[in-house]
């Protein structure tokens, strides 16, 4: 980093106030989604969604003019740099576009190809997750972290519902886990089931590689590791988006291989 550049720290307190003010407006239009038929309702919605995602994006810009904004449908947003954003405006969508207030917005900041400085927030309760490489995560700038749970049967698993995966497969992962006497839960919103993870809550949270969904985990996915959580895929190998496994497996230490070999059975 050069040292004109302002640091990881710095640039969490410059964008922290935009995403607060991101998840304000995103409440706040909610209620234009009242009444709305179902079609009518998620077509609206998305428009907010993307209205969101573009007010995020193009203010970062103006603050980091050499910073990029990753877009999978477009290689660079702004001018080409090692730094580059990844927004994800509306984790939740479901509950969201039913008038429920239970969904996350998260920005992750990566160099040269690596996550640096993940932020999540939750504006129905004003919760805000953040981590930084090799600086700890954090929720509400109190240090978290995982818990310690060394025995599967006693665990608490957070295990993502997909709309990809065969539900048969999802069944058959359930079924296994529950065999084991874990307790199984899944809300819908996978960036805070990792937070949740990262906070002691959970002991466990498994989830399914979807196509280009992994960028909006990048938040999540860091303050889950900063908290001392294992990242891998099914196979107990390193994650990436292009994995045999189609499986995302974030576990405490104490259970990691009692996990995998639950996902390994056949």
């Amino acid at each position: 980093m050069a040292a004109n550049e302002a640091t990881i720290s710095q640039i969490y307190h410059v964008v922290l106030p935009l995403l607060l003010r991101a998840g304000q407006i995103l409440t706040a239009r909610q209620k234009e989604l009242v009444g709305l038929t179902a079609k009518a309702r998620h077509e609206k919605g998305q428009t907010i969604e993307e209205e969101i995602k573009s007010f995020l994006s193009n203010t970062l810009i103006q603050l980091f003019p050499k910073h990029s904004v990753y877009d999978p449908a477009k290689p660079v947003t702004g001018e080409a740099s090692a730094w580059q954003w990844i927004v994800a405006p509306l984790d939740g969508r479901r509950y969201y576009f039913r008038g429920l207030p239970l969904f996350t917005i998260s920005l992750a900041l990566k160099h040269e190809g690596e996550v640096m400085l993940g932020i999540i927030i939750e504006p129905s309760t004003q919760a805000v997750f953040h981590a930084l490489k090799s600086e700890g995560a954090f929720m509400n700038d109190r240090s978290i972290r995982v818990s310690e749970e060394k025995d599967l049967a006693n665990a608490c698993i957070y295990l993502a519902s997909s709309s990809f995966t065969r539900p048969s497969n999802e069944a058959n992962l359930r079924q296994r886990f529950a065999k084991e006497g874990c307790r199984i839960h899944d809300f819908g919103v996978s960036t805070l089931g990792l937070c949740y993870l990262a906070s002691g809550v959970f002991d466990t949270f498994i989830g399914f590689q979807e196509a280009g969904a992994l960028p909006g985990l990048a938040a999540a996915l860091l303050i889950a590791r900063e908290a001392g959580a294992a990242v891998s895929d099914g196979e107990g190998r390193a994650l990436r988006a292009k994995s045999e496994s189609n499986i995302i497996a974030v576990t405490v230490a104490g259970i990691k291989k009692q996990c995998l070999d639950v996902l390994q059975r056949r």
